[in-house]
């Protein structure tokens, strides 16, 4: 099996944003248990960055992130929408990053998301 078969959320990651600024968001999810893939896209909106990647995985749940903004998407909302988003996230507080992944693979797994005031929300 590689690396896309396997049922992960999809982290589509902007090719020139350092994965090192994602680790707060990554350590989110990893909380929760789920696995995650990262993909780099070119210059990709975050929204549709999101989407596109949550067509992909087999959870349906996707993360997009661009050099501005990331983004938790489901294949279930329209393309323009989001579940979550925070916009400027290098200079947000790692508890912020850290909700928006846990949030991300609660979706999955159905979960009660976590609540935080700075996290944007549009479906």
């Amino acid at each position: 099996m590689n690396e896309n078969e396997k049922p992960t959320i999809i982290v589509s990651v902007h090719k020139t944003v350092d994965e090192e600024v994602l680790k707060d968001i990554l350590f989110g999810i990893e909380e929760e248990g789920i696995p995650y893939s990262i993909i780099k896209n070119e210059d990709v909106p975050a929204v549709s960055a999101g989407y596109s990647a949550s067509l992909q995985s087999k959870l349906s749940v996707g993360i997009g992130c661009s050099n501005e903004e990331v983004v938790v998407h489901h294949k279930n909302l329209r393309p323009e929408k989001y579940l979550f988003k925070i916009t400027d996230y290098r200079s947000k507080p790692k508890e912020l990053k850290r909700t928006l992944g846990s949030n991300a693979a609660r979706l999955v797994k159905g979960n009660i998301f976590k609540d935080n005031e700075d996290l944007e929300v549009s479906f």
